[in-house]
């Protein structure tokens, strides 16, 4: 309905030569209409002041002409479903016939339930900002990398963030019909596996290690680091692993295979599924395109340690590629990888979800892909998102996820049987893992993802409150109760004339910005306004 109305407006305005003798394309009309907005919607606001709003400076900016406000009012005369229009300092406000705009949302989501929302012509076309023009959006192939946990260490609450928000930029591209490949990049290689391999041989113990696997592991990892002699061994003994050596590699088949077992039980209680793991080890560069690719275009540098650097003078980047016993960093196996997708899957976006301390990492990924001629989009290439504060592996200052949503679930369990409702679950443990994910998920995505978060046991505590994914989820069993009890067949035709008042009016028109919010979404690659659109909804 949102959409029908946009585009009547907008062809309203261009008819009546509301842009003068600006001229504006062939493609005004429905460029105009996905600048036209329904007015937020508060108790405050009068509810007489128009539903739709369209915003002068970013008409005249994006459309680069010059709306005639004084023409406005005269061209555009009330009809049927149009009452008036007003041009309130910078803004173009349309008031709508109340009963027809009430009936046409409602009718609208009756006929297109399955799609409302997200079939919206607000996602197939987009103004870029930096190249002050329009370009339309078809069917996308789109590769998500993200949680990427190292392997041999536990799957604490700073990994979640990558985990959730990689889920949703992928599950929001699919239902906006675009063609998705969810990938898991997994840390298997590097000195860290070196140092985890010969402090396990100190400080390990195959008892705790059957057990509690990775637990053990983490604090094996922690007390290696801290221990100064065995960083020599760890260098000597993942430069054996790159070399091909049996017994080491016998060794991190080992710890990999632990790690695949504790973590795809994690991803199953999260509700997460990939499409494809990869793992570092399968891009270390021995003999590769990428370095013949650096060489002929003259970007490798040696220094004078003996180490592999790549030069890039325009962009002012210099970075070490390989150590000087010819061992691989990360960087180096990431633009293996970034050059082996891009042949295999030939995608039009690729995002990497990862906390905003690797930007400059990626900022190098980036520059040295397209310095050998690789195709990459301009948009968010990076999704990045702020760290939790205080967690750190290497000295074991970790919140374990598991624990964290052990106590998400007893919190759940403990509120959802204390409430006055009668409630029948045939399996109680399956809604309360459902209730307690939801709780965890919504309180993360409440905020701008790119925001620093505090771990506090307090906030967990809280996580069943109001304006919560517990109480969105009450929400919604809550309706869906009313909708089978009320002995009253769903009659797509029934009259409107009930629904005059202004808390009905308020209620269809932020039922009617769901496709907004979820263009917001799309436009930031973040879940907080759908979230928070959900939340003022309920």
């Amino acid at each position: 309905m949102a959409e029908i109305v946009r585009r009547k407006l907008a062809r309203l305005l261009v008819n009546a030569n509301c842009f003068g003798e600006s001229s504006i394309g062939s493609s005004a009309g429905d460029r105009l209409a996905t600048l036209i907005r329904c007015t937020e919607v508060n108790k405050s606001a009068k509810t007489d002041r128009g539903q739709f709003v369209l915003k002068l400076d970013e008409c005249n900016r994006k459309l680069q002409s010059k709306l005639n406000v004084d023409h406005i009012a005269n061209a555009m005369r009330p009809n049927d479903w149009l009452e008036g229009v007003d041009v309130v300092k910078d803004k173009v406000l349309f008031r709508l016939n109340r009963k027809a705009f009430v009936k046409g949302v409602l009718e609208h989501i009756s006929e297109h339930s399955a799609t409302f929302g997200f079939n919206s012509h607000l996602n197939r076309t987009t103004y870029c900002d930096e190249q002050r023009s329009w370009k339309e959006i078809g069917t996308l192939k789109v590769l998500v990398e993200f949680s990427s946990p190292n392997i041999a260490k536990p799957f604490h609450y700073g990994h979640l963030r990558s985990t959730i928000l990689g889920s949703f930029v992928s599950n929001l591209y699919q239902r906006l019909g675009h063609q998705v490949t969810r990938v898991n990049y997994l840390g298997d290689w590097g000195t860290q596996i070196g140092l985890l391999v010969v402090g396990f041989d100190k400080y390990g113990d195959a008892r705790s290690l059957e057990e509690n696997p990775l637990t053990h592991l983490m604090q094996v990892y922690v007390k290696a680091n801290q221990d100064e002699a065995l960083r020599e061994e760890a260098l000597k003994f993942f430069s054996a692993l790159e070399k091909g050596d049996a017994r080491c590699a016998q060794q991190w088949r080992t710890l990999r295979e632990i790690s695949l077992r504790e973590l795809s039980a994690m991803y199953q209680r999260l509700n997460i599924t990939f499409d494809e793991y990869h793992f570092e080890s399968d891009f270390v560069p021995r003999n590769s395109l990428l370095r013949g690719l650096l060489d002929e275009k003259g970007l490798l540098k040696r220094r004078e340690d003996g180490t592999l650097c790549v030069s890039l003078p325009e962009e002012k980047m210099e970075f070490t590629f390989l150590k000087s016993d010819g061992s691989s960093l990360y960087i180096a196996r990431d633009l293996e990888a970034l050059l082996w997708r891009k042949s295999h899957y030939d995608f039009d976006r690729i995002h990497y979800v990862v906390d905003q301390s690797q930007s400059d990492h990626f900022r190098q990924l980036v520059a040295t892909a397209r310095a050998v001629g690789l195709t990459l989009p301009t948009r968010q290439v990076l999704i990045p998102f702020g760290r939790v504060k205080g967690m750190q592996t290497r000295t074991g200052r970790v919140q374990l996820l598991a624990d964290i949503l052990d106590e998400a679930e007893r919190i759940a369990l403990a509120n959802m049987r204390g409430m006055k409702v009668r409630h029948h679950h045939q399996d109680e443990a399956a809604v309360t893992r459902i209730l307690a994910r939801s709780m965890l998920i919504v309180h993360d995505f409440r905020e701008q993802p790119i925001r620093e978060r505090d771990f506090r046991w307090e906030h967990i505590m809280q996580m069943a409150g109001a304006d919560s994914g517990f109480s969105l989820q009450y929400c919604h069993a809550r309706l869906c109760n009313l909708e089978r009890k009320c002995g009253v067949q769903w009659n797509e035709h029934a009259s409107v004339e009930l629904l005059g008042g202004d808390a009905e009016h308020q209620l269809v028109q932020l039922l009617a910005r769901f496709d907004e919010a979820v263009h917001q979404s799309f436009s930031s690659l973040s879940p907080h306004p759908i979230v928070n659109y959900l939340i003022k909804l309920s």
